[in-house]
């Protein structure tokens, strides 16, 4: 049973960019460049929330921004998928099929993922991906919202669900070069994803240069938005089915 569905859901179209995603990229990618210490902006400024794009920060880092509607699901969707998926790579494979290829998760949060889910606990993961033209092996050391830097008295009040952030690296976490947040906020059919990628953040200013460009930037803003687009398809099935 577990199998056939994993083998459905592979084999099901993955969601292109919308048109409307499609042109803003191409023609007007500019988005506020908002520094990383400021990421609190983006639980209340509806303006920055809307936006969809990328913008080189005088850091040299790159910031993405992408926008992501998700009928149909619910917080309790977002905190399970994330404990869920890291168990098993066809898990991981059926979020993205053409894009993701593996995932393990750290050993010493081995007890976490073989537990019942009982809410998040930070965790590292290791997912194989790849993003616009690169293959990459990740580590992905998951927080808090308050370890992040998120103020979490403005959570409720601006109708934020939960918030699913970390520090993204290589060599098993032993470098870390960028900031990720998913911010989940209540919409009137399910949640809408903020979601923000500062590219590069932990790394000297002359390799940001070197290894990351607009080029870089713009696949990781339509990576961002075809998957979780798909999992905004796929993830009320799986829930019902597995949780």
């Amino acid at each position: 049973m577990r199998q056939e569905l994993y083998k459905k859901l592979m084999n099901k179209p993955t969601p292109l960019l919308s048109d409307t995603i499609q042109r803003k990229l191409e023609k007007s990618p500019e988005i506020t460049p908002l520094n990383f210490q400021d990421k609190n902006k983006l639980l209340w400024d509806d303006e920055i929330q809307n936006e969809i794009g990328c913008t080189l920060l005088p850091s040299g880092s790159w910031l993405v921004g992408m926008k992501t509607e998700m009928p149909g699901v619910t917080r309790d969707m977002i905190d399970w998928w994330f404990w869920w998926q890291a168990q098993e790579k066809e898990r991981y494979q059926v979020w993205f099929p053409s894009e993701h290829y593996n995932i393990s998760v750290a050993k010493e949060d081995a007890q976490y993922f073989k537990n019942s889910f009982s809410g998040f606990k930070p965790n590292t993961q290791f997912p194989v991906e790849r993003v616009g033209a690169k293959k990459l092996r990740l580590s992905i050391q998951f927080v808090t919202p308050q370890q992040f830097g998120f103020d979490i008295s403005m959570l409720e009040k601006n109708k934020i669900e939960t918030i699913v952030c970390g520090h993204v690296g290589i060599l098993q976490g032993i470098i870390v070069h960028t900031e990720m947040s998913h911010i989940f906020k209540k919409s009137i059919d399910g949640l809408t994803l903020i979601s923000r990628f500062w590219m590069g953040e932990h790394l000297p200013k002359f390799i940001k240069f070197k290894l990351i460009k607009l080029k870089e930037a713009l696949g990781m803003a339509e990576h961002c938005s075809r998957e979780y687009s798909n999992l905004a398809i796929i993830l009320p099935e799986l829930y019902t089915e597995f949780r």
